[in-house]
């Protein structure tokens, strides 16, 4: 072995070991217009290393046997760029991971986020320190979800892998036979949110589906535009909220649009189905674990109505309610880039009126509607265990009217009006019993805390469900449901 120790010139040597021991300064420097390599070879295996300074002011580590630069280090980077801890953790100060080809990064942020930012993965996961405090991510993104059928064997939702029970997904929905999912278990048993502007002033609406046979549960009395819309659907305990944008450039309201109450699946997978419209709804697609405490709007009036339907998607199990259909001219523009290139290519060929018809044809346009006079906005208690109805007759809540001659049509069709709001409870409970009172009232303070403890158990016993916090448990009890005064 050869010590050597102070400034020294460049030396040569073979077959000998080298130990550097410097007075002062570096043991080895390097220098010079086109210096800052060194080579590390082994003969016997045929291997050559090189650590070089580049002349673009990087230092590089060079596999020369390959001639590529597997690491670099630019000129400037911070203190600790990276870290390796002394249990094997390796931190990013900035916690940025991006591809060098590419100009979008996920990054790993303070607040315990990975965000994603222009990687199309379409969105963002979020674990914050507890998993369900606020915490958002997105279906699409590094696989935490899955494809599984929808509400029949023809048709796929994007669905969560793992099963929630009360949670709150909010999403981008065209109304034209989109869905939004919650506790989803299989195409034959799940609760959902529907979106269609054909359906006849009814053109948004809670569903579930028990055993395959689908139940209306609650609908909206709106004519809808054949466009995107933001929907937030929520469900906690029995309770199933829907919150829809007013307009296709506006957010979710603060207050449910649409509320029902069910016991029928106590848990399942949450997704969406965006019928024949790809990925574009996954644009925005938000998953709020903390649990749902808007208070639901409160009902004009409840009757007890008889129940139709044979418990299909066409004719699904649901009130009796009035109506008066009639169509209507109203031209809307549904593809407005391949309408203009229709109409361009075939001016002066064919009348405006001709043209329209093909554009309806083709699906461009739409320039008839059909609607309900007589629509309402409702909530009707529709128990069908196993598939079947539990009864002849349901609990209805309207909410909201187009006309006052639908109160008047009810009466004649033989529906009973229920002025007793505990009576209402009482007789949902009847057809229900599975229902517990905390699904119905509303109660705060120390009454609030003593019901939700009481709920919690009931609902662990006879549902088989936890909360996932005791608190949430109160959160719901104090939450008015739209069933008391």
């Amino acid at each position: 072995m050869v010590r050597t120790s102070g400034v020294k010139k460049a030396s040569k040597f073979e077959g000998e070991n080298v130990e550097l021991t410097p007075s002062a300064g570096p043991a080895i420097k390097i220098s010079g217009p086109i210096a800052g390599f060194v080579d590390l070879e082994r003969t016997d295996a045929d291997v050559y290393w090189s650590i070089q300074v580049l002349y673009s002011k990087e230092l590089a580590i060079k596999d020369a046997t390959n001639n590529t630069f597997p690491f670099k280090i630019k000129a400037g980077a911070p203190d600790d760029s990276i870290l390796i801890e002394s249990d094997g953790t390796i931190s990013l100060r900035t916690g940025k991971l991006k591809n060098s080809s590419a100009t979008g990064y996920i990054e790993l942020t303070t607040n315990n986020e990975i965000m994603f930012s222009d990687l199309k993965a379409r969105g963002q996961i979020t674990t914050a320190s507890a998993v369900y405090d606020q915490a958002i991510f997105w279906l699409a993104a590094i696989g935490y979800g899955i494809e599984d059928l929808a509400l029949a064997t023809n048709n796929i939702a994007r669905l969560t892998s793992g099963n929630f029970a009360d949670l709150a997904l909010k999403c981008r929905l065209y109304a034209d036979d989109d869905y939004i999912f919650g506790r989803h278990q299989d195409h034959n048993n799940w609760y959902g949110v529907w979106m269609e502007a054909d359906a006849s002033s009814s053109d948004h609406r809670i569903r579930k589906c028990v055993g395959g046979s689908i139940s209306d549960l609650a609908t909206e009395s709106v004519d809808l535009s054949k466009a995107w819309y933001w929907v937030k659907f929520e469900v906690v305990g029995s309770t199933l909220n829907s919150y829809r944008a007013s307009s296709p450039t506006s957010d979710v309201p603060d207050t449910p649009t649409l509320t029902a109450t069910d016991t029928d699946i106590s848990t399942g997978r949450w997704g969406v189905r965006h019928f024949g419209h790809g990925a574009y709804g996954l644009t925005g697609l938000f998953f709020f674990f903390e649990a749902p405490s808007s208070n639901a709007p409160k009902p004009l009036a409840l009757y007890e109505v008889e129940v139709i339907g044979e418990g299909t998607e066409e004719d699904p199990f649901r009130p009796k309610m009035p109506e008066e259909i009639v169509t209507i001219e109203k031209k809307e523009i549904l593809d407005p880039i391949r309408y203009k290139k229709l109409k361009k290519a075939l001016s002066g060929v064919f009348t405006e009126e001709q043209i329209n018809a093909l554009a309806e044809a083709l699906g461009f346009i739409r320039t008839k509607e059909t609607i309900n006079k007589l629509a309402a906005t409702w909530s009707a208690v529709i128990p069908t265990p196993k598939g079947e109805l539990a009864d002849s007759v349901c609990i209805v809540r309207i909410f909201d009217v187009k006309s006052t001659k639908v109160v008047d049509k009810l009466r004649e069709m033989g529906a009973k009006k229920i002025s007793d709001h505990k009576e209402a409870i009482k007789k949902a409970m009847k057809l229900d019993d599975r229902f517990h009172i905390a699904d119905f009232i509303q109660a705060k303070g120390m009454r609030g805390y003593k019901l939700s403890k009481e709920y919690r158990q009931w609902r662990e016993e006879t549902l088989g469900v936890k909360f996932v916090r005791p608190y949430f448990a109160y959160r719901y009890v104090k939450m008015y449901k739209g069933w008391t005064k």
